[in-house]
């Protein structure tokens, strides 16, 4: 049996068994899928995304997620509309840690719509430095709730890759007018100012 064919099934088992009924077979199938198959699983996914079960849906984006393939791009950002919360929840998550930049309008208009259903921070988070773009448009245009969560976006990122401008940025948020967005943003440069202190001494 060719090697192609074989692992093409060992793949389709493991799409099966995101069907499980059983949350540990189908959690299982979701960790093998990412740690052993990634993007050569990519179109046995992308067609998993059709799946009537939401369960395949959701677990099958947040695998194409970690495959970091640009072709999974566009179907994840559908299930960002899809009509299972779950879906939506993760699929959102999921275009953040695919890290493609075209994710960075779709974050912004999800971000201010406010849905808590499509995590845009959690995706923003996960999409590293390349979420900043996205970021500093949610801050000029956002309401006092979402600069909020901003703040704390770009503090993690601040935190996690020592990304300048996220600092610039919570910086600038010393001015906002909001109390608590200004209140964050102090607690994250001070934060961040413990972090280098404690490196170089």
């Amino acid at each position: 049996m060719p090697k192609e064919t074989a692992e093409k099934r060992r793949i389709q088992r493991h799409i099966t068994n995101l069907n499980s009924p059983d949350e540990n077979v189908s959690a299982r199938a979701e960790g093998y899928l990412i740690r052993y198959y990634g993007s050569r699983a990519l179109e046995q996914l992308l067609e998993a995304c059709h799946h009537p079960n939401p369960v395949v849906r959701f677990r099958a984006a947040w695998v194409l997620g970690y495959t970091h393939d640009p072709r999974a791009y566009e179907t994840i950002l559908r299930l960002t509309d899809d009509p299972d919360e779950r879906v939506r929840y993760d699929a959102t998550v999921a275009l953040g840690i695919l890290g493609d930049e075209r994710a960075i309008e779709p974050l912004t208009r999800i971000y201010l719509s406010q849905d808590e259903t499509r995590p845009a921070g959690m995706a923003s988070h996960r999409m590293g430095p390349k979420a900043v773009p996205a970021l500093i448009e949610v801050l000029r245009q956002g309401n006092a709730h979402v600069r909020h969560s901003v703040v704390n976006v770009l503090g993690g990122l601040a935190q996690d890759y020592g990304d300048k401008r996220c600092i610039e940025l919570l910086q600038g948020c010393l001015n906002d007018p909001d109390p608590l967005v200004k209140k964050d943003a102090e607690f994250w440069l001070e934060e961040l100012g413990r972090a280098e202190l404690s490196i170089c001494t």
